[in-house]
């Protein structure tokens, strides 16, 4: 009788203390699958918040830069280009070596 539970007592009080670690057993299953889905909706959440965050700034990045003031005079259109370049891609790079420091 290897796996039973070891009782003292008749045959429905073992069935019922089987039938109940059944239950927990199903219930164990039930509660993995909901952990499951919920890791997989928050991860899905996270991958669309760091899209998100990396993107957020596009739209309105040139007119801020326009606003600029560098040396006492407004940011030419020409130089508009260059800055907002120059501030997206500090922006990836702060993000790379911040992950790289974080994860350490």
């Amino acid at each position: 009788m290897s796996g039973s539970l070891p009782l003292e007592g008749n045959e429905n009080d073992r069935s019922a203390v089987e039938e109940s670690a059944t239950e927990n057993e199903d219930l164990t299953k039930q509660l993995d699958e909901r952990t499951a889905k919920i890791a997989v909706y928050l991860g899905t959440l996270g991958m669309f918040c760091d899209g998100l965050a990396r993107t957020l700034p596009f739209p309105f990045l040139p007119w801020m830069v326009q606003e600029f003031k560098i040396n006492g005079e407004f940011v030419t259109e020409d130089e508009t280009g260059y800055y907002v370049g120059l501030i997206t891609t500090l922006q990836f790079v702060g993000m790379a070596l911040g992950r790289k420091l974080i994860t350490k």
